[in-house]
């Protein structure tokens, strides 16, 4: 199996853009059909053909799978089945029902997918224990809270955790979260 890790800086380095390491690496891999993989790629609907000059586009679907398979080939990713019993384990602490439009638990596909991003991120400097003690934590301060996220945007919305920072803040006392309820 080969593994390939390349950075923009290292193609500059060496004379090339990142696009021209790509289609050379594509090429070193063994012959290839570049009008038959555009081809396929186009029926797929993860290529379109556009313009005078027919260039080409990444639909979005392209990319989400171009960002599946970097998380996949990721080392520091747990494997699926230690996600899948996370997301299990998660989703477990979280209320039953709706907030609004979305449920509370979220999809066991989105939290794993949400999951594996967040160690992307982050890495895995977290166990799967210090993780559900987090959200146990969260949900425990925050319910009844009209600002609670739901489980998916808890773990990541936008590139920002509301749980690395709970992780990262464990040390601090948390017992209430509800300004109202203290008086001075």
């Amino acid at each position: 199996m080969k593994k390939v890790s390349i950075t923009e800086d290292a193609c500059l380095k060496n004379g090339l853009s990142i696009q021209e390491t790509l289609l050379l690496l594509a090429y070193s891999c063994g012959p290839l059909n570049i009008d038959g993989a555009i081809n396929k790629l186009t029926t797929r609907s993860l290529l379109s053909k556009y313009g005078k000059y027919e260039g080409l586009s990444v639909s979005s679907l392209a990319i989400e799978i171009l960002n599946n398979v970097i998380m996949d080939s990721m080392t520091i990713l747990p494997k699926s089945k230690e996600l899948d019993e996370l997301a299990t384990r998660l989703r477990s602490l979280y209320p039953d029902g709706k907030k609004g439009d979305y449920y509370w638990k979220s999809s066991q596909k989105e939290i794993v997918d949400k999951l594996r991003k967040f160690y992307a991120i982050y890495g895995n400097k977290w166990t799967a224990d210090d993780i559900a003690k987090a959200t146990e934590t969260y949900v425990k301060n925050n319910t009844g809270n009209q600002y609670m996220r739901i489980l998916k945007y808890f773990i990541l919305k936008d590139n920002r955790s509301d749980l690395a920072e709970v992780l990262e803040n464990k040390e601090i006392d948390t017992t209430s979260t509800d300004f109202t309820t203290t008086l001075i």
